[in-house]
């Protein structure tokens, strides 16, 4: 009971001081740009300075790491991707536990994959791309920003759920890999939403199917995978907040309802919305349950597509 009552007098006093938001991945990107925008309203809500640190490196572990060595009292938080997740299942020199190391505040946004092709690819839908694919194995090739980025990881699912082998092309960034679809040098790739939208609209790209397990509002035209022949298969991009191990749960909620706030306001929904993604707002325990549900997927996978990053 002593413990509980000093946890919720944290909580009230929650932020005593600055708030720093570690980000693994460079200024200017999505990451980036979310951490940024919520730790702005943070401060407008709390009066207290929130500071984006970005701790470039390692595919986000260099972030990750400092985290895991903050002082557990809310005031040292993560803006990161699913690549939490998949680290630690493609690196065994990984040092942290995602489902026990981390505590799961909430999910900032959302966004699907679309399976994006050029327009002279002959599948017009996903129920060809497939049959293409079983017709003549290994003979289509889709491109990804680098081994073990989340779009490859979405393709090798998609491959395995869909029982087919399309062959990775690898490329060393994301602005290559549009290039090419939009040339014609490679047929397809798994973009998000943000990526793959100018393109879609102007008819320079054609989308084949969304990855997430709803329709798009924003492509709402466009079937998910599930729809097109490949029933339970989803795999989002999502960007998530994380505190260290053992924050108290008070401070958590706090910072849970707060973001929550701020994501349904008019203002971040029409921030989101020019950046091609949904808000989120789930629980902590929410959160906790789909990354349990992520990680054994990612397991599964795992055990039969040998994926090595050098």
């Amino acid at each position: 009971m002593l413990l509980a009552s000093l946890a919720g007098a944290a909580a009230q006093d929650y932020p005593s001081q600055p708030i720093r938001i570690l980000v693994g991945f460079a200024a200017g990107g999505g990451t980036d740009i979310l951490a940024r925008d919520i730790g702005a309203q943070l401060n407008k809500a709390w009066g207290k300075p929130v500071i984006i640190e970005n701790r470039t490196g390692a595919n986000g572990n260099i972030a990750t790491t400092e985290l895991a060595n903050s002082a557990p009292d809310g005031h040292t938080l993560l803006v990161t991707v699913p690549s939490l997740i998949t680290n630690a299942l493609l690196d065994p020199n990984f040092k942290y536990k995602p489902l026990d190391d981390f505590v799961p505040v909430t999910v900032i946004a959302t966004a699907a994959y679309v399976i994006t092709v050029n327009p002279n690819f002959p599948p017009r839908n996903l129920r060809e791309l497939i049959a293409l694919a079983k017709d003549k194995p290994g003979s289509i090739n889709y491109g990804s920003p680098g081994v073990g980025s989340s779009p490859h990881l979405t393709a090798e699912l998609f491959n395995a759920a869909a029982g087919i082998s399309m062959t990775h092309i690898p490329y060393r960034g994301g602005s290559q890999v549009v290039t090419d679809v939009l040339s014609g040098q490679i047929p397809l790739s798994f973009f998000t939403t943000v990526q793959a939208m100018p393109y879609l609209k102007d008819g320079t790209l054609r989308g084949l199917a969304v990855t997430s397990p709803q329709r798009s509002k924003l492509l709402p035209d466009l079937p998910t995978v599930s729809e097109s022949g490949v029933p339970g298969y989803e795999s989002d991009a999502w960007w998530g907040m994380f505190a260290p191990k053992n924050t108290p749960r008070p401070i958590v909620a706090k910072l849970q309802q707060e973001i929550a706030r701020i994501l349904a306001t008019p203002e971040m929904k029409e921030r989101l919305a020019a950046l091609a993604s949904e808000p989120g707002g789930n629980t902590p325990e929410q959160f906790a349950d789909a990354m349990r549900r992520e990680y054994a997927a990612w397991e599964t996978l795992f055990k039969t597509v040998r994926i090595k990053i050098d």
